[in-house]
């Protein structure tokens, strides 16, 4: 199905938000893109958003979420900004609990906990394994990802924020990246916003266990906000167990009358087990068990109950932010932050075990002024990390001996400077640009590159292989223009069209690669891949609404992607092979969500309502040439929804259902030859608010589907699987988690 197939749907879409539109009473501008109305029981400021552009930057103890509501009513693009407010009403514990009603983010658990999901914008970032590159993350404006611009999901804590802003595409160009995908901002609450203690605990299946305790509090010239949490879980398969503690201290004060300073500093341990992929014949029977690849013969992949995969991360960051306002209309904002993290992957025999000890730093300057007609913004970004890393054998679970050493460089300096000029009274053109300067240096310090070990499972010793220097050098330059307009029907009403150019250098991850492993043995080839940076001509229309009663926010787009960055695993299901792509590929999409108020005043005369939320994803991702030309890339599926209904009564009690639904069958190999099954799995919830306490209890998945989360990406897979391997099928699918409950209760006080 191409994109020019579904004008007629995306017509109907937006016809029938148009009717909805008319059919709700007209009133204020509400306080998000994508909920028009307040969460149960929680208090939402009401903003009017005016036809022209008020270019802000975000305050320190001012009102963040006025900032965000002013800045993404004038992007002239896809964005969202998805509230927090109904926290203490279900669990929030992961990224796509937090993202899974937003359009244009689409977010593939892997194992169902603090895990390294795949998330992918666009289809940026889709071919990792495990997905770790693609988005850039932010805290408050400020980078979470390392400097070669991956990244660990598993250290975001969502709990401590107050919403979150996605900026698809080259929306993100402020931020410093210039992605396919754009960039993902999670905004900390602030002490004013708490006033006092706040806890929360929640317990569920499969052990399930987690507890928070938050406190804040302001003075005329200070804000506090101290947050503090933990979770566990045994998992629902077998070596599934996962943890996670964050404690987060932000503190903002005002200096003087023009000048105010934030610090963050964050602390943050995770850990969790790799179940590792099934066979399709395996989910089915018994999704709790894990793979045991060729020792005893049974299937191809890894064997997860010789070599126990896990990954266990510890993080310190510190973060300091200031803005100095040189007038009513300018200011003038730098950030600095320092973090190191300490990153053991523990792969299968295949990969062993990877060790990274990372370093990383950054600056960011930038001025704004608005005069008449123009809102003028410019800014430098530089970020730049050291990694050690070390590679060694996995022996039965444990690490073994070092075969690679590499010390590891990253720099970033990215200028950037846009000009929104105020046309006339509705209608605001976009000009902007980035020019991007990359460096990725790659030191080989392993002592005797010709002699370096490699363990054999089966026969329990080590063999030698010989590696060359893998030693890298290489730079990179992009410059990324922008052209867009913002034309407004009226206070509520818009359209928006874009023209952009995307750049997206390597990770390290993808530079430096281990070879020659089968499902019993280590590599036996060390080396470096030089790779060309990842570009795109995208283009973009949409629209958007803001009303009492209704919502929307729809955009489509088509990128022409050159030198696509492509990662595949080979047939066991761990070593990976990355290169760029010989041939073009083409990106395009339609990005619908929806919120509507369906009825009002049922049981009660005091508002109780039913709303309605919904979000629809289609992604057509295909080669445009070659060996594989018209074939899907594989890993996206081409229709994803996601819609929730739920009934709201005014005494704080809420009840709802919600259904994520992928309609079709999703290739998971680039000759689209086996497809990971189309599914639909439902949740419910039901929520009770009053004064301080709030209490809930979540079901997932309660029909027990049987499906795949996620999977495996290949060039091809053959399948049945060589008859000379004397079984019958490849270990592709991550099993989705079965039926499960979450009981949880806060307090504030």
């Amino acid at each position: 199905m191409r994109l020019s197939h579904i004008c007629r749907l995306g017509s109907s879409v937006f016809i029938t938000a148009l009717f909805f539109s008319q059919w709700g009473a007209p009133g204020e501008a509400s306080s998000t893109q994508n909920h028009p109305l307040p969460d149960d029981g929680v208090q939402v400021e009401v903003y009017e958003l005016k036809p022209y552009l008020v270019r802000t930057e975000t305050t320190i103890l001012g009102d963040a979420m006025q900032d965000a509501l002013a800045k993404h009513s004038n992007i002239a693009g896809g964005s969202n900004l998805a509230l927090l407010n109904d926290i203490g009403l279900r669990r929030t514990l992961t990224l796509k609990d937090a993202l899974e009603s937003e359009p244009g983010v689409i977010i593939q658990d892997f194992f169902g906990s603090n895990d390294q999901p795949r998330i992918f914008i666009r289809g940026s970032g889709i071919q990792s394994n495990p997905q770790r590159r693609g988005v850039e993350f932010l805290q408050d404006g400020i980078p979470l990802n390392f400097a070669d611009g991956s990244f660990a999901i598993s250290l975001v804590d969502i709990r401590q924020a107050r919403f979150i802003e996605v900026f698809r595409g080259s929306n993100a160009l402020q931020y410093g990246s210039a992605t396919l995908g754009g960039a993902i901002n999670v905004v900390s609450r602030k002490g004013v916003e708490i006033g006092g203690l706040e806890l929360s605990t929640e317990a569920g299946s499969f052990g399930y266990l987690a507890g928070s305790m938050g406190y804040g509090s302001r003075t005329a010239n200070t804000d506090t906000y101290t947050f503090v949490s933990y979770n566990e879980s045994d998992g629902f398969r077998e070596h599934n167990t996962s943890s996670r503690f964050n404690a987060q201290t932000n503190l903002l004060w005002k200096i003087n009358n023009n000048w105010q300073n934030g610090l963050y500093i964050t602390w943050t341990e995770a850990d969790f087990d790799v179940p590792g992929p099934l066979t399709w014949a395996q989910l089915k029977s018994d999704p709790i068990q894990i793979g045991k690849g060729l020792n005893p013969p049974h299937s191809i992949g890894p064997n997860v109950v010789r070599d126990l995969p896990r990954r266990s991360t510890r993080s310190f960051r510190v973060a300091d932010k200031s803005i100095y306002r040189l007038g009513e209309d300018s200011r003038i904002s730098a950030s600095a932050y320092y973090q190191t993290v300490d990153d053991l992957f523990l792969f299968p025999v295949t990969a062993g075990a990877q060790d990274d000890a990372y370093h990383d730093y950054g600056l960011n300057a930038e001025i704004s002024t608005h005069t008449e007609n123009h809102t003028l913004l410019g800014g430098v970004r530089i970020t730049r990390g050291t990694t050690d890393r070390s590679y060694s054998a996995n022996v039965s679970g444990e690490i073994g001996k070092t075969y690679a050493e590499n010390d590891l460089m990253a720099f970033n300096m990215v200028l950037y400077m846009e000009d929104a000029y105020q046309i006339s009274e509705r209608l605001t053109g976009i000009l902007s640009f980035q020019l991007s300067r990359n460096t990725r240096n790659n030191e080989d310090v392993f002592e005797t590159p010709m002699d370096r070990p490699s363990w054999n499972a089966v026969q329990q010793k080590y063999a030698s292989f010989s590696a060359a220097d893998s030693s890298l050098d290489v730079d990179y330059t992009g410059f990324n223009p922008k052209a867009g307009f913002v034309y407004y029907l009226n206070t509520k009403d818009q359209l928006y069209a874009n023209v952009s150019r995307s750049f997206e250098p390597p990770t390290f991850d993808e530079l430096l690669v281990t070879e020659g492993a089968t499902p019993n043995s280590g590599p036996t080839q060390v080396r470096s891949v030089k790779l060309d940076a990842q570009k795109a001509t995208t283009i973009e229309v949409g629209t958007r609404a803001n009303h009492e009663r209704i919502s929307w926010n729809l955009s489509i787009y088509r990128s022409w992607v050159e030198d696509e960055i492509l990662t595949t695993t080979d047939l066991v299901g761990v070593a990976g092979m990355t290169r760029n792509s010989s041939d073009p590929t083409i990106h395009q999409g339609l990005e619908f969500g929806l919120s509507a108020t369906l009825f009002q005043n049922i049981l009660s005369d005091d508002g109780d309502r039913i709303v309605m939320d919904a979000a629809y994803n289609y992604s057509d991702f295909h080669f445009q040439k070659g060996l594989y030309q018209d074939m899907r890339i594989a890993g996206a599926p081409e229709h994803y929804v996601f819609t929730s209904l739920s009934y709201r009564h005014p005494s704080g009690l809420s009840l709802g259902m919600n259904v994520e639904w992928v309609p079709e069958a999703t290739p998971t190999d680039h000759q689209n030859t086996v497809y990971s099954p189309s599914y639909h799995v439902i949740g419910l919830r039901l929520a009770w608010q009053r004064d301080a306490w709030s209490v809930f209890v979540e079901g997932r998945n309660i029909t027990n589907e049987s499906y795949a989360s996620s999977f495996l990406i290949r060039d091809v897979v053959s399948d049945p699987a060589p008859p000379t391997l004397g079984i019958n099928e490849v270990s592709t699918y991550q099993p989705g988690q079965e039926a499960s409950f979450v009981l949880g209760a806060s307090l504030s006080l």
